[in-house]
């Protein structure tokens, strides 16, 4: 008893009466709608709904297997480095209260003590756009292929204005494996637009020259955030977004042949704000991966311009397959300086992909070096290896390829022009 009642303070989202056993309508709903329920609803990226108790006892068994394996909630950053809004992991005094009601038969309890449920998220959880942009007609997603496709959409406001908040609303979530947003100001994608008779054009290998300027993206189980206020991403008042889109084709998931019309929420500051994000990349590009290798190491460094500082915000690390752990440091200019680990995922998985948001600001001094090292399992014993047998992999766009990279949303005052970043 004296252990229930400590689960039940440390958690502290009941008012549970003393020697009370913990119930679904007191406790366990309010935990599983603010961890699991903005993928585990209608129309959500999850596979079944978790809203009601019916839809929670029916899977207590698979409840617990998950959270016992770690598999649920899907948080990837290693614990205690760093800390990040909205994370999404339970902590043990939550894992020990979900495991004491499941140890208890799961009781329903009173359904007078239910929390209030969740708005019906619809396309636009946010509410409704400033802006909507979307394709020009539904693309066929072709059947049994992994397929990269990017859609020039033109775009126009009245002066320059800066984004505070982003909803990428997938058409088809069976389909679309993740979503990459850019800002194309020369205007050059459009020429790239449907000429090969379908929406879009294939960008197997990028979005295409000179479009680089990363705008947001979606992954499963991402929830869109506005920006802090006085922070805004800016964007130009005539030119084109190019929306690339990865449809997959995989176990569990659509084998193609189904419509999409990925639509895209733009949400406008109010006022001009003080300061602007934008994002840098640390990419390496130039590596070959043996086969059979169990353990290879990719790593990338840039150095902060001297003379120069910014605050880090967002940080978005990107691997394929064979990506078992992934690490950015930020070092200091002095050899004996230690290093700071800005982010560090041990368990990667291609399909929890994230961007991340720094709980607290991280100050890159002119002259730090940020150090991105990747780690890859190429052997047999990686059940995520695409190759059996394994063969060399080298860097590309393709899911079978494989890349080292992490973008980093950094923030000048909005005077600024950014051009600095463009050193890196």
């Amino acid at each position: 008893m004296k252990r229930l009642l400590t689960i039940l303070a440390a958690v502290g989202c009941c008012s549970a009466t003393l020697g009370a056993e913990p119930t679904y309508s007191k406790e366990i709903a309010r935990l599983l709608r603010d961890r699991c329920e903005q993928c585990h609803v209608e129309g959500g990226s999850a596979p079944f709904t978790l809203g009601t108790y019916s839809d929670v006892r029916s899977r207590a068994r698979s409840i617990r297997s998950a959270v016992e394996a770690g598999v649920m909630p899907p948080w990837k950053p290693e614990p205690g480095v760093n800390t990040f809004r909205d994370s999404l992991a339970l902590s043990a005094a939550e894992r020990a209260l979900l495991f004491a009601w499941l140890d208890a038969g799961a009781p329903e309890g009173d359904k007078a003590d239910l929390p209030e449920p969740l708005p019906a998220a619809g396309p636009w959880p946010l509410g409704e756009p400033d802006v909507v942009v979307e394709m020009s007609k539904a693309f066929e997603v072709p059947a049994g292929t992994d397929t990269y496709r990017c859609f020039s959409l033109p775009f126009e406001t009245p002066g320059p204005r800066w984004v505070s908040a982003l909803q990428i609303a997938p058409g088809n979530r069976d389909a679309v494996h993740h979503v990459l947003l850019f800002v194309d100001t020369s205007g050059a994608s459009a020429s790239f637009e449907g000429k090969d008779g379908k929406p879009g054009y294939d960008c197997f290998g990028g979005p295409g020259e000179g479009v680089d300027e990363v705008l947001g993206a979606w992954v499963p189980g991402f929830r869109a955030r506005p920006l802090p206020e006085g922070i805004g991403l800016p964007v130009p008042s005539a030119g084109r977004l190019v929306m690339q889109v990865h449809y997959h084709s995989h176990s569990g998931h659509s084998q193609g042949g189904a419509a999409d019309r990925t639509k895209v929420g733009i949400y406008f500051t109010p006022l001009p704000p003080k300061e602007e994000l934008f994002y840098i990349a640390i990419e390496q590009d130039q590596f070959a991966i043996p086969a059979g290798e169990k353990k290879f190491d990719v790593m990338a460094e840039e150095t902060i311009p001297a003379f120069f500082s910014v605050d880090a915000l967002v940080v978005g690390p990107h691997m394929h397959l064979l990506g078992r752990s992934i690490k950015l440091e930020k070092l200091k200019p002095s050899p004996s300086a230690e290093s700071e680990v800005l982010i560090s995922i041990k368990d990667w998985d291609f399909n929890w992909q994230n961007f991340y948001t720094f709980e607290k600001r991280v100050t890159l001094g002119g002259s730090d070096r940020l150090r991105l090292t990747c780690t890859y399992d190429n052997s047999t014993d990686n059940p995520r290896n695409p190759n059996q047998p394994p063969k060399l992999v080298t860097y590309g766009e393709g899911t079978t390829d494989e890349m080292c990279l992490a973008y980093i949303g950094v923030l000048l005052p909005a005077a600024s022009s950014g051009a600095a970043l463009r050193r890196f």
